[in-house]
């Protein structure tokens, strides 16, 4: 596993921003995992465990052309996860580069989504 090194993301994407955040919540990511799109791989080559069960902290993995990402994938993290199942995440790159977002995933596509823990 990585520790956190240089972000070598590009500044106000969703990689970018996720490396951040991992990064204050002191948890661990690579920094050299390409495009969101390849995270999930990559993290599994890499000893994390992937998923499809939120947690805290954890990284929310699409594949491009999956839940609404474009051709590079797209990655965010968990906030928290709200009593009706759905769960709540901060990124950049949603839908603009360089704005933080909040959005909420709903309950019933949550499992559609890789979790990088």
């Amino acid at each position: 596993m990585s520790s956190y090194g240089q972000n070598f993301y590009y500044y106000g994407d969703c990689a970018w921003y996720a490396f951040e955040r991992r990064k204050e919540l002191g948890k661990s990511v690579g920094n050299m995992w390409g495009n969101a799109h390849n995270w999930a791989d990559n993290a599994r080559s890499n000893g994390y465990n992937v998923n499809n069960t939120p947690s805290v902290g954890a990284i929310v993995h699409s594949y491009a052309g999956t839940n609404g990402a474009y051709g590079m994938g797209h990655v965010a993290v968990v906030e928290s996860i709200n009593p009706d199942g759905s769960i709540t995440v901060s990124e950049m790159g949603w839908p603009t580069a360089g704005f933080k977002t909040i959005r909420t995933i709903s309950a019933s596509k949550v499992a559609s989504h890789n979790f990088i823990h």
